[in-house]
């Protein structure tokens, strides 16, 4: 039973984090992307996002 729980706990929290949505799209450290091209990809992200969905 508690071998159950613990599996449930791990499936959960796994389902959690893959399936977390972020604010931004672009993870960009080295600031090799300007704002433009940041935008860009936002913009395309948030379309593709919605096309999935339907």
């Amino acid at each position: 039973m508690k071998n159950k729980f613990i599996s449930f706990g791990i499936l959960l929290i796994s389902f959690l984090l893959f399936t977390a949505s972020t604010a931004s799209f672009v993870s960009d450290p080295q600031n090799l992307f300007n704002n433009q091209t940041k935008e860009l990809v936002t913009q395309k992200n948030k379309e593709y996002q919605k096309k999935k969905k339907t």
